[in-house]
């Protein structure tokens, strides 16, 4: 009775209360029942999350730690409950921006996950994206590749490529080899994404317009500001006919197709210079007698 009050407090939006209340439920199941009594346990998560929704983070990683020991003794840590604990317990520490903390608490769910539900299943998959998303986090983009490609692979094969999901997974991973700077590959990977999305989507969804974005700062990131202009320009007019020209992802977009002027013009500008430095078939063939 104790502890569904305290609930209702939480529910009605008075965590101070329900903090309150869950701390004296907390006491009296430890000393009725142990620490260690599954209902003892719920108790305690209770808590974390009262904690966490008065955003003491800090105390809620505290009790949540506390639970994950206590479940992986008393339940072992491959038992759902513990990987569920698991699974809070990284999240939690990434609401903190403890992002190493984050990739250890997923590397050792990714491996149970991987051991006990098999490399297909929905939550090992969701445990890797988090894996993906850690090592992004701590600028590891070369762990991050590997592990998205994994990722899209699975993907691929268990929803198909041109699922929601498994085309959002291209598009991140493009993203990272951008990271990279190995923006052929990135290239590849943007061109494919967005011909799916426009397949699917059509031209003017946002998924799709922000896809040929990309597509245009890869190609001028190599260098071809010809290329990145146009589709910029074409990114841009959308907008425009969607949004409108003052919504804030036009602007944007305006602001990214000037760089992309400037940096044609430029081009343009230096190309007859560089033409007449280069020295002609028969200079170099002088050079060489």
């Amino acid at each position: 009775t104790l502890n569904n009050l305290a609930l209702t407090y939480g529910n009605l939006g008075d965590h101070k209360k329900a903090l309150e209340l869950q701390e004296k439920c907390y006491m009296l199941h430890c000393k009725i029942l142990g620490e260690e009594h599954p209902r003892t346990l719920t108790a305690l998560s209770n808590l974390a999350v009262t904690y966490g929704e008065l955003g003491d983070r800090i105390k809620e990683t505290e009790l949540k730690e506390k639970i994950y020991t206590l479940r992986s003794k008393v339940l072992g840590e491959r038992h759902p409950n513990t990987l569920r604990t698991l699974f809070k317990l990284g999240v939690t520490y990434s609401e903190l921006g403890n992002h190493k903390k984050v990739a250890e608490m997923f590397e050792k769910l990714y491996e149970l996950r991987c051991k006990i539900l098999g490399e297909e299943h929905s939550d090992t998959l969701n445990a890797l994206s988090w894996l993906v998303f850690a090592y992004g986090k701590l600028g590891d983009h070369k762990k991050e590749a590997e592990s998205e490609e994994k990722v899209y692979a699975l993907r691929c094969k268990i929803l198909g490529e041109e699922h929601p999901d498994t085309l959002s997974t291209l598009n991140n991973l493009a993203i990272t080899y951008d990271k990279l700077g190995n923006y052929q590959k990135a290239l590849e990977l943007q061109k494919k994404s967005y011909a799916l999305r426009y397949k699917i989507l059509g031209e003017e969804h946002p998924d799709t317009l922000n896809t040929l974005s990309w597509l245009a700062y890869t190609y001028d990131e190599l260098g071809d500001h010809q290329q990145a202009f146009e589709l910029q320009k074409k990114v841009y007019v959308l907008w425009c006919k969607i949004l409108g020209v003052e919504h804030s992802q036009t602007i944007k977009s305006k602001e990214n197709l000037e760089i992309y002027r400037a940096k044609l013009s430029a081009q343009n500008a230096s190309a007859p210079t560089q033409a007449s430095k280069k020295p002609s078939f028969f200079q170099r063939l002088f050079q060489k007698k």
